[in-house]
């Protein structure tokens, strides 16, 4: 990734102490068209976009963050794909550290392979962030 991640930090930072809160269990794909709907998708390149909410996760205040990634590759998955993904969930590693849930998901629709990546991060008194 050549992109720096601090467009991602400063979403997840805003959101900690401004935003709007989410049920960590609706729907990836209702989360995302919320977050459309309220203006609330961010570029973090091209063809990578995220939002964030804040919700309650084990009981415990948490951000959930939503990417959304067209995928290279045929629609029926690359190692491309697999590799482009790794290396997104490693920058996300890095600077959201630890992270306490990740799902992965695929979306074709209009002959688009679209990767969806669901994170979830708890707040914690010891976060530097």
């Amino acid at each position: 990734m050549t992109t720096t991640p601090h467009k991602i930090l400063s979403i997840f930072i805003q959101t900690k102490i401004e935003g709007s809160e989410a049920d960590w269990k609706e729907s990836t794909e209702d989360l995302i068209k919320r977050a459309e709907k309220e203006n609330k998708m961010h570029k973090f390149k091209k063809d990578i976009h995220f939002c964030a909410y804040k919700t309650n996760y084990n009981d415990s205040p948490a951000i959930i963050l939503l990417f959304t990634m067209l995928l290279p590759g045929p629609v029926s998955g690359s190692s491309a794909s697999s590799e482009l993904i790794m290396n997104f969930i490693s920058v996300l590693e890095s600077i959201l550290n630890p992270l306490d849930d990740i799902n992965l998901s695929r979306d074709i629709s209009n002959k688009k392979n679209i990767g969806v990546i669901r994170v979830i991060k708890k707040i914690r008194e010891t976060d530097v962030i």
